[in-house]
């Protein structure tokens, strides 16, 4: 009887191994990179959405404050405005900063009862904000920390802000038309 000599050949479980490292490793990578490419995409999202956000608040503001009436009562300071606006038949309209829980909530009170104390909703309009000063123009042109009711309107009021702790310091002017 004649013995037969096997021809085939199989893989030794050397190169088995070395292969599934290779392919493990591959693997590895592509996921690495679809983890990092989701996360930018979500931080690309989430700063977009700010912004939209921030827009959204300044175009509010422009309107609001464009129909501004009242000189006699209008009050801010660093964090915090008031003021009458006739956009809706004689409304009170606030914007104040809270440091603590890095938020710009609108206060808003239908009629005006000249009680800026007192108001029918309070809504957080854009959160995350680390930085949000305000200063307000007068008639000289300097820019003041602080506006009392008894100075009139001011020219117009600047808000410094950043959204974000990564995100832009950005700057809006936003002037009041003001009668002489």
């Amino acid at each position: 009887m004649e013995k037969r000599r096997r021809t085939e050949r199989a893989f030794t479980l050397v190169e088995v191994l070395i292969a599934s490292a290779i392919f493990v490793t591959i693997i590895g990578l592509v996921f690495a990179t679809l983890f990092v490419t989701f996360n930018s995409w979500r931080r690309a999202e989430e700063v977009s959405i700010r912004q939209q956000q921030a827009r959204f608040l300044f175009f509010r503001l422009n309107r609001e404050l464009s129909s501004t009436v009242c000189p006699g009562k209008f009050r801010g300071d660093k964090n915090t405005f008031f003021f009458i606006t006739a956009l809706i038949p004689m409304a009170e309209v606030g914007y104040t900063y809270s440091p603590d829980k890095k938020n710009v909530s609108r206060f808003f009170e239908k009629s005006a009862d000249f009680d800026f104390e007192t108001y029918d909703s309070k809504k957080v309009v854009i959160s995350n904000v680390e930085m949000w000063e305000v200063s307000y123009l007068d008639a000289e042109g300097r820019w003041q920390d602080k506006w009392e009711e008894t100075e009139g309107l001011p020219r117009a009021i600047k808000i410094v802000f950043k959204i974000g702790q990564k995100g832009p310091v950005q700057e809006n002017i936003v002037h009041i038309a003001v009668a002489e």
